[in-house]
């Protein structure tokens, strides 16, 4: 058993972190970073950027510092080979296990011995990748890397991810007592029937999804007012564009023909990309894990990372399988023995100082 990193991992856990209380997690990280020779910046919104010299190119590291909740007074432990939380709360392997296999990597090396070394630890990924959204992509000076963010066995290679738009909006109606039902618009009623005619979950190669939805203020008042969250994600940006706008004028068309009126915005939260499988930086993605007895295998995600945004911003960054189960719930776990391969492959990237066609 590797007692330093398991520890690294529940040190890591056991800070609170969830989405917008990621300040103690920033401290933390930031004075271990410069503790193993690296170059730290910390941005406005609280995004970490870590730069150590070494030998050959650079190859980056990306991490998010965030959990969802229930991500409070999380307690580690470890069971039969799999690490657990062990009350009514999520584990944080995500995204903390590969952090914490990233930090064991580089307490493991050195400048005179890996290539140089870039690390991103974003803030706000659990909330639309908020956080690297506001990144400064100018200073990076690697052109590929990883991160470890995708809920799969190690081996498993992102090839292709989802963009996503939001659709949020408020049908706004006219209350009156539950008497009188004549005398207002019940903007609920009209809510259920435009909900009724959209298909949501997967629409070919469109996800359409609707949460949060809200309705009026008591029980004895028809409700005045519909509220409700949407995002649709899928791979053909014009394609999500023009659901977007069919949802809208569905909406809109509902809403006018039985006297209320919708107020709604809309927003482009996140870009797709594509790597290209048979690319010399993909064939070294795949060396690398290979080298650690991963089986490979390529997918097309319907979820987003960090990646998206660097992919975007022409860093070929691989989002990797992390190894992690039931991410986002209180059963999530993983073994230990993934753990410590992740950061052995971490730890091989480091050390190959060569080029990645050689």
């Amino acid at each position: 058993m590797n007692r330093s990193l398991f520890d690294q991992f529940t040190r890591l856990a056991e800070i609170d972190s969830p989405t917008g209380d990621e300040e103690e997690i920033g401290v933390y990280l930031m004075e271990w970073l410069e503790r193993y020779d690296f170059f730290v910046v910390k941005d406005t919104v609280g995004n970490l950027y870590g730069w150590r010299d070494g030998q050959g190119d650079s190859f980056l590291f990306s991490g998010h510092q965030d959990t969802v909740e229930p991500g409070r007074g999380i307690k580690v432990e470890l069971k039969e080979g799999i690490i657990r939380s062990t009350g009514k709360t999520i584990l944080g392997a995500d995204n903390k296990a590969s952090v914490a296999a990233l930090l064991h990597a580089i307490q493991n090396t050195s400048m005179a011995d890996c290539r140089p070394i870039e690390v991103v630890l974003s803030v706000g990924e659990e909330n639309g990748l908020a956080g690297i959204q506001q990144f400064d992509f100018t200073q990076i000076k690697s052109k590929l890397g990883v991160c470890f963010d995708k809920s799969a066995p190690l081996g498993t290679m992102v090839m292709q991810s989802v963009e996503a738009m939001n659709f949020d909006g408020e049908i706004i109606g006219k209350a009156a007592h539950t008497g009188t039902p004549e005398k207002g618009i019940n903007a609920l009623e009209i809510g259920v029937q435009v909900l009724s005619e959209v298909k949501m979950g997967r629409n070919e190669d469109l996800l359409v999804n609707f949460s949060q939805i809200n309705a009026g203020v008591c029980r004895n008042a028809v409700p005045d007012s519909f509220s409700f969250i949407c995002e649709v994600r899928g791979y053909d940006e014009l394609v999500i564009q023009q659901k977007v706008e069919d949802l809208v004028d569905l909406f809109q068309d509902k809403s006018k023909a039985m006297g209320s009126r919708l107020v709604y915005k809309t927003e482009y939260v996140y870009p797709t990309y594509q790597h290209d499988t048979h690319s010399m930086n993909a064939r070294y993605i795949e060396k690398m894990l290979t080298k650690h007895g991963c089986a490979i295998e390529h997918v097309i995600s319907g979820g987003s990372s960090d990646a998206n945004f660097f992919n975007h911003n022409g860093i070929s960054v691989y989002d990797l399988g992390d190894a992690t189960i039931n991410p986002h719930t209180t059963d999530e776990r993983i073994a230990l023995v993934d753990l410590e391969k992740m950061s052995q492959i971490m730890t091989r990237i480091m050390k190959d100082t060569g080029s990645v066609d050689d």
